[in-house]
């Protein structure tokens, strides 16, 4: 194998590994498929400020969660309306009717569909940008009842004591009725794999093939009381799947937290790996699961709490105490995580306060950071969702609340593509936070380019390009530079979209001498290893800067170091 190969093969591999992911859009009930209710967007760490803050006043209240996608937020309202508005600022950018006595499923969003469930049995399909209606189906006569859950081009739902599978183009995939005679309130399906498990109102938990929902494994009623020594009780929440443990979690309505292994290649329930704790009397709440540690709220005898478990046992770590009732499962936004170590957990609470807690690991109990209530507008909260910096909810008294803090606004964006041939034209992407006005320098030569949120430019001539962004709003501003980021080739030169995270991969070498020969995986301005073939050794050099990490790029992890040197010295040996 030759340097360049081996040079080629590093470049490749770091494209894999190096790439983060983006922050995740919240697009179903506790943010994804499976409803971990976790975000890593930024959220309000001090009280929320009026400046950053709005509220929408609908026709109607909201019990049912919004979703935060592509900067827009939906929800719907017990008049049966859907409304789309601006996450920043609150303006409405379209509202449309369905039919029926309101939401009580959660809708979803997938693949540019917005799927709502009403509470006369129907299920519709708008197009997520204009609202416009794609298709309906009437499912039942009676209540949707579950959060509607988005994957793979399949919407899933259960209705009555049938679940359900349709087809994003309105096709029934397949149905299945509850062998028990069960129903299903509230308790939304978690996809893992080729696999969906649910439970019902009997305490019984089902694993279905996602394809023909044929039953791959089930726990009844006998079988979980084998299991954890008495019988589940109904569970009303969404099952949650942690894939460090390999295992689901979920609660019942008096109170009890469980956890069981699960296989996610068979779709097989692990009955040897089962575990509970009567954490609360009453919770309908599912857990978030963040750094080996279970938050979740509920109610002991009259007394209000958000507790923290440890997810190997589910041991009580910490308990808060409030003097409210508690509504809906916690969300978690682990933004500061990288930075400090801390994650905000935040919740709701009749009438109408939200909470933001701070935690930490390895603390044995939790910090407040703040509280807001605003009695006339916010009554009973839906559940909470995180997005753009701010905590968005609807309230039973028919507003859409968006809470944001005074804080400086944080510059970042996306391009694609980033390498090609001239002319090449290339789309930028604000993924700031907080920002309510934009300075794009496109060619880092000091003027500036744009002035739009997003902007496209031609690039005319060859060569490397470092974009400048910078973003202010009345707090603050925040510049964004990553250089060479994007690379204009001549025509007939080779090119392709490399992928990475703000930097451009170039290779170079040199044959130092006979016995020695030295080869760069140069990262442009973010975390660079060196990496030295000499006669008899190799070694990787770290080169990243203080700066780096100010910046937050991703460095090295053992991992990639690992990979590095693994490739090194297969070279060695082939070149001995």
């Amino acid at each position: 194998m030759g340097i360049k190969t081996v040079a080629l093969l590093v470049v490749f591999l770091l494209i894999l590994i190096i790439v983060p992911a983006e922050a995740a859009d919240w697009t179903m009930s506790q943010a994804d498929i499976y409803h971990s209710g976790i975000t890593s967007d930024r959220a309000p760490t001090t009280i929320p400020n009026v400046s950053f803050s709005w509220e929408y006043r609908l026709n109607d209240g909201v019990i049912t969660s919004p979703l935060a996608v592509n900067d827009l937020v939906y929800v719907v309202s017990s008049d049966n309306m859907i409304t789309a508005l601006n996450v920043s600022i609150g303006e409405e950018i379209w509202q449309v009717s369905s039919s029926g006595n309101g939401a009580i499923g959660s809708p979803a969003y997938g693949d540019g569909q917005l799927f709502v469930a009403t509470g006369d049995g129907y299920i519709y399909s708008f197009d997520a940008a204009t609202g416009g209606s794609i298709w309906s189906e009437q499912v039942i006569s009676g209540v949707v009842s579950t959060p509607v859950v988005y994957y793979n081009k399949k919407v899933y739902f259960g209705a009555g004591s049938v679940y359900y599978c349709y087809s994003n183009s309105g096709a029934l995939e397949w149905s299945r009725s509850s062998p028990h005679g069960a129903t299903y309130d509230g308790a939304g399906a978690v996809v893992i794999g080729n696999h969906v498990v649910y439970g019902d109102n009997s305490g019984h938990l089902v694993s279905l093939e996602t394809g023909h929902g044929t039953l791959v494994d089930d726990i009844d009623g006998q079988e979980a009381a084998d299991i954890y020594g008495t019988s589940v009780s109904s569970i009303r929440s969404s099952v949650v799947y942690d894939s460090k443990h390999q295992r689901i979690y979920f609660t019942s309505d008096d109170g009890t937290c469980y956890y069981l292994g699960f296989n996610s290649a068979s779709g097989t329930f692990d009955t040897s790996d089962a575990g509970k704790n009567n954490v609360f009397t009453s919770t309908e709440a599912s857990t978030v699961i963040y750094n080996n540690r279970i938050y979740i709220t509920g109610e002991s005898s009259g007394a209000y709490f958000l507790r923290c478990l440890d997810a190997d046992d589910l041991s009580i770590v910490w308990s808060l105490p409030v003097s409210e009732k508690i509504v809906h499962s916690p969300v978690l936004s682990s933004f500061n995580d990288a930075v400090d170590g801390e994650v905000f957990v935040y919740f709701g609470t009749v009438p109408g306060k939200i909470y933001c807690i701070k935690d930490k690991d390895g603390r044995s109990s939790p910090s407040e950071q703040w509280s807001y209530s605003k009695h006339d507008v916010t009554s009973v909260p839906s559940e909470l969702v995180i997005s753009s910096g701010k905590v968005l909810f609807g309230t039973t008294s028919g507003y859409l609340v968006a809470l944001g803090t005074t804080q400086k606004p944080v510059a970042d964006f996306s391009a694609y593509p980033k390498m090609g041939v001239v002319p090449m034209t290339v789309s930028f992407t604000d993924k700031s936070s907080d920002a309510t006005a934009w300075e794009w320098d496109v060619d880092n030569d000091g003027d500036v380019d744009y002035t739009t949120k997003s902007c496209q430019h031609k690039y005319e001539y060859v060569g490397k390009y470092t974009v400048k962004l910078k973003v202010t709003n009345i707090f603050g501003e925040d510049i964004e530079i990553k250089t060479d980021y994007i690379v204009v080739n001549a025509q007939g030169s080779p090119s392709g979209e490399m992928g990475g995270y703000a930097r451009q991969n170039n290779i170079t070498s040199s044959a130092v001498h006979e016995e020695e020969e030295v080869f760069v995986v140069d990262m442009g301005a973010k975390a660079s290893p060196n990496i030295n073939i000499g006669k008899d050794e190799i070694s990787v050099e770290d080169v990243s800067s203080e700066s780096d990490t100010n910046k937050r790029a991703l460095g090295y992890t053992g991992i990639e170091s690992l990979l590095l040197l693994l490739i090194s010295v297969y070279y060695m040996k082939n070149k001995k």
